[in-house]
């Protein structure tokens, strides 16, 4: 175990920034909990559970059941769900360390779990030094002209591109990104997210990350496959999480308009590459979406599906994905009376956002446990992902 040595790495929330698409106050005690639950995993616990495709959701759960106004009990609980799984933090090496500040050093020992503990330690030196926000501003400015397009056409275009919708293959096992999508359809794809670009005013960002959030909500709810008992898709589902990170980032005044513009576009390109690894299902908003039949959830709103899942045994990723869509509500609303073509682009808008959520929980909430296996489709496109569900009965 490595204790907190420097002030970076001593977690300490803010009672005034508790995370978004909040809806009641935290009970009392929950913040001091809350704190000493994720001091302990990040002294205690490596980034990665496993060595492929599987990094500690600990704090991703913590986050979420605080925000969704979890009290201490749910808070523990979603500490001991995500526990058990865990691996310890590499040895430090602090000569190693004192090498990560050369550009050389620094890429050669990218990508490689043992190294974690000494990127961990160096980051933590630099945030001390620098301070967070010019540390991420640094890490963000390392990251031909197109007509610019609705991110939502671009969806539909990567589902009608044969030759991207069936780059990914299930041989390619965890790697359908860099084998599938982009070992074998780059060009296509590169020329497809490309026309995606964001205007760099404030209105220009607001409206893309509205968009984008709206689109991934579409892209996740309504894919699937006729016949089967209703499963959202595992992957297409954290283009939706995610987009917490990216709305809470460029909400920020410190960060240059052309980063948080480079940052919104790359996340929606991203976002079409993660739906093509996924075989691109076709997406049917009116069907699966607009036509979804609540089960388990019929009669909830928001406040009290949040407080249902405060006390279900999962690893994060159900409340992460239902507090994403509640902050997507809240975020579209003020762009989704638009005139004429601009409102196509959200199609995600007014009860949408709370049907998909009633789905992820109608689909997770018989599974009162944290493997994943069951609660999810990996990966809608493919038809032998999809045998492990029983068909739906017949009326």
């Amino acid at each position: 175990m490595i204790m907190a040595t420097t002030a970076a790495s001593r977690v300490g929330l803010s009672k005034q920034h508790l995370g978004l698409a909040r809806i009641d106050e935290s009970p009392s005690g929950c913040i001091e909990v809350a704190n000493e639950l994720l001091q302990k995993n990040h002294d205690e616990y490596h980034m990665y559970f496993r060595d492929l495709a599987g990094h500690n959701h600990i704090a991703h759960s913590v986050l979420s059941v605080l925000a969704m106004g979890g009290g201490p009990k749910e808070l523990k609980r979603a500490y001991d769900d995500g526990e058990g799984i865990q691996r310890p933090l590499p040895p430090l090496d602090l000569a190693v360390v004192d090498t990560l500040g050369d550009p050389d050093q620094f890429r050669a020992r990218m990508n490689q779990l043992p190294e974690y503990t000494n990127f961990l330690c160096f980051f933590e030196r630099e945030i001390d030094a620098k301070g967070w926000r010019e540390v991420r501003s640094e890490e963000l400015a390392r990251s031909g002209s197109v007509s610019p397009r609705p991110l939502v056409e671009l969806y539909h275009e990567v589902h009608a591109n044969a030759k991207i919708r069936t780059a990914s293959r299930l041989s390619d096992g965890a790697f359908r990104v860099r084998d599938g999508v982009l070992g074998r359809a780059m060009d296509e794809v590169v020329a497809l997210a490309a026309q995606f670009q964001v205007p760099a005013d404030e209105r220009g960002i607001r409206r893309a990350t509205a968009e984008i959030i709206s689109c991934a909500a579409y892209c996740a709810g309504a894919a699937h496959k006729p016949g089967k008992v209703r499963k959202l898709d595992f992957f297409t589902m954290h283009n939706v999480t995610s987009s917490l990170s990216v709305d809470a980032l460029v909400r920020q005044p410190w960060i240059s308009a052309a980063d948080k513009v480079r940052l919104l576009e790359w996340k929606a390109r991203l976002d079409l590459v993660w739906y093509a690894s996924c075989a691109a299902a076709e997406l049917r908003l009116d069907e699966y979406i607009v036509g979804y039949e609540p089960a388990l959830s019929r009669g909830m709103d928001w406040r009290s599906m949040y407080k249902a899942i405060g006390g279900h045994h999962d690893d994060g990723h159900v409340a992460k994905f239902v507090r994403a869509l509640k902050n997507g509500q809240d975020v579209t609303r003020p762009f989704e009376q638009e005139e004429g073509e601009g409102a196509a682009s959200f199609p995600v808008k007014g009860d949408l956002w709370f049907r998909i959520a009633q789905i992820a929980y109608d689909t997770t909430a018989d599974e009162d446990t944290i493997q994943v296996e069951n609660k999810w489709v990996w990966g809608a496109g493919f038809d032998p992902m999809w045998a492990r569900f029983p068909d739906v009965k017949p009326a």
